[in-house]
């Protein structure tokens, strides 16, 4: 899916100005900068600043963006195909680099871009604050780290003459190209990556063999590395090198990762500088734990805890990411304020009840997952009651909240009965869509068409250029939205008697049919059809040669394009659970996830 047209319009000013040092005037507070904040990217990929401290952190941008890297008194990202420079005092600049996959390696006077498509491969840029220009860096590269204005990075080549691999430790000017040194080593030494050290250069050196009973082993050690020269000096830690990976090194020690692979589990320790070991309660599920970031004498840790529940009674996965502030003086690790507009959006309250249309079903769970799984929001599981049946929960307040189509007549004399009135907003829209099996040999038909076959006037698929054989037409029960919506929007609310063909009363029944019959046809919404079956034999017709896409339903092109409603009832207190998720639809965030579930975010005018 593409980005959201919210989403798009907030970059627009930026992607206009691309190319060569593209300025644009924030409106937001002069940029958190200093020894005082650790920068992150957290939130559906907005970046925010947190402060060692541990308190409130700052949305740096409303932008989804990389991970965000330090460059002096400026803060660097990608974004879209740009690089994107947050500077002190409030201003972007941008420089397109054509692609959003890659890394980036501040310097000290630049910036190293490193771009990858399976297309292309890699490409690198160089970036000065006033252009960026395209350098000559081997894609074979990796492990870089950077000092002064000098890019150490390793490469590994295969030479077929004598059959061997080659490693070497190199150095580089990205500035002209020039390699400044390199350092070949033997074949089984492996530079396994480089140690967060402050202002020294080190490195974790792997070397490895077989025993005699041709089992693979490696030993580790760490090396001191010359940036001038690449002379590397071994550096002897208080601890045994073999099974850990370090982290960080402070000055009152050295944050380390043991693996257990046998338990499948990964613990994290401080060692200070006489060897004395402390285990850290950084909680994960054995995926191990990340760095963040690091300034000074604070590492910024996650780790990754498996969150698994039982969603519409099935299994549903996610993770819950904790992070945590290490003092590298002393130790001492606590886990820090998650940050974000979303994460305090309940912080006094539990997650609303959620109810749905069917179609709705896969934005409501994700909802769920990114504030109670996710983030840990207490709350109940979503209902999903069919768009008749949330009507009437949210009349009788068994829902909260709920997105749902505008009620018809029946549905607002039952609120008007109880004395209810809602308010409700567009958020997004979605499209009916009409489904055959592929063996049916039909891919477009006309509005006319669809009537025809309907009303009975159209029985065999040869009559709309597919194979000779009658069509098997099916429509839903008329509580359902989907039903509702091809009443109106196909006959104008003057559907045809359908009961000469079959009724199915559930919308994963009818997609199911026509999957497995080759001659049926039946309705369905595009959003819960792309999210639940995925790859099947089933064929969504394009109408009138438009074919279904949220593109399509943005622009209004396609004929059967669908609005939903986010509802609440009116009486909902300001600043309760369902009145801040109500007002939080339309947001940069909610239209991320939306975009995810299938559904075109629509604002109103």
């Amino acid at each position: 899916m593409k980005k959201t047209i919210r989403i798009a319009a907030a970059l627009l000013c930026l992607l206009l100005l691309a190319g060569c040092g593209g300025q644009k005037e924030n409106t937001d507070p002069a940029v958190p900068t200093g020894p005082d904040y650790l920068y992150f990217t957290q939130e559906q990929g907005r970046p925010y600043a947190q402060p060692v401290d541990g308190g409130e952190a700052v949305r740096l941008l409303d932008t989804v963006t990389g991970k965000v890297y330090r460059w002096g008194d400026t803060l660097v990202m990608l974004s879209g195909g740009s690089l994107l420079c947050l500077h002190e005092d409030g201003t972007v600049t941008t420089a397109s680099v054509g692609t959003s996959a890659g890394e980036i390696l501040p310097l000290e006077d630049g910036v190293l871009v490193r771009t990858f498509t399976m297309i292309d491969g890699y490409s690198s840029y160089y970036y000065d604050g006033q252009t960026i220009q395209p350098i000559a860096f081997p894609e074979s590269a990796y492990q870089l780290a950077a000092r002064g204005n000098t890019i150490i990075y390793c490469e590994s080549t295969y030479d077929e003459t004598s059959d061997t691999v080659i490693n070497r430790l190199c150095a580089m000017d990205p500035r002209t190209g020039e390699v400044l040194w390199e350092k070949t080593n033997p074949s089984d030494d492996d530079l396994y990556y480089f140690v967060n050290a402050a202002d020294r250069l080190w490195a974790h050196r792997r070397t490895w063999d077989y025993d005699q009973n041709g089992n693979y082993i490696t030993s580790s050690r760490m090396t001191e590395i010359d940036p001038a020269t690449g002379e590397e000096t071994e550096v002897a830690v208080p601890f045994d090198m073999n099974g850990a990976t370090v982290l960080a090194v402070g000055s009152g020690g050295y944050l380390v990762l043991r693996s257990d692979d046998a338990a499948g589990t990964t613990d994290t320790y401080f060692y200070d500088l006489e060897g004395n070991a402390t285990l850290l309660p950084v909680e994960n599920s054995g995926w191990g734990v990340r760095t963040e970031d690091v300034v000074g004498d604070h590492a910024l840790l996650s780790g990754s805890v498996e969150a698994t529940t039982e969603l519409w009674g099935e299994p549903y996965y996610g993770f819950r990411v904790h992070r945590y502030l290490v003092d590298l003086s002393n130790g001492q690790c606590t886990e820090v304020t998650r940050p974000g507009v979303e994460t305090s959006l309940f912080a006094d309250g539990s997650f609303p009840v959620m109810d749905s249309s069917t179609a709705r079903k896969p934005v409501t769970s994700r909802l769920w997952q990114f504030f109670c799984q996710e983030q840990g929001v207490e709350g109940s599981q979503p209902l999903c009651s069919t768009t008749h049946g949330a009507w009437l929960n949210i009349a009788d307040g068994v829902a909260d909240i709920a997105l749902l189509a505008a009620p018809t007549e029946e549905e607002q004399a039952y609120l008007n009965e109880k004395g209810v009135t809602v308010d409700m907003k567009l958020y997004g829209g979605d499209g009916l869509v009409f489904i055959v099996n592929t063996a049916c040999g039909v891919e477009n038909v006309t509005l006319d068409d669809l009537r025809a076959v309907y009303r009975g006037e159209i029985t065999n698929w040869s009559q709309l250029g597919g194979v000779d054989a009658p069509i098997h037409v099916l429509y839903r029960d008329d509580q359902s939205g989907s039903q509702r919506l091809f009443d109106k929007l196909l006959f104008g609310g003057n559907a045809p008697d359908l009961s000469g063909f079959e009724r199915l009363d559930e919308m994963g029944t009818i997609v199911s049919a026509v999957e497995y019959d080759p001659y049926a046809m039946g309705y369905s919404i595009m959003t819960y059809l792309d999210s639940v079956y995925g790859e099947t034999d089933v064929r969504v017709l394009s109408l009138e040669g438009v074919a279904p896409t949220p593109e399509n339903v943005a622009s209004s092109s396609y004929p059967l394009g669908t609005k939903g409603y986010v509802v609440i009832r009116a009486d909902e207190p300001e600043g309760s659970p369902a009145r801040r998720l109500f007002d939080w639809f339309g947001c940069p965030t909610c239209d991320d996830i939306l975009t995810q579930s299938g559904v075109t975010p629509l604002h109103e005018n």
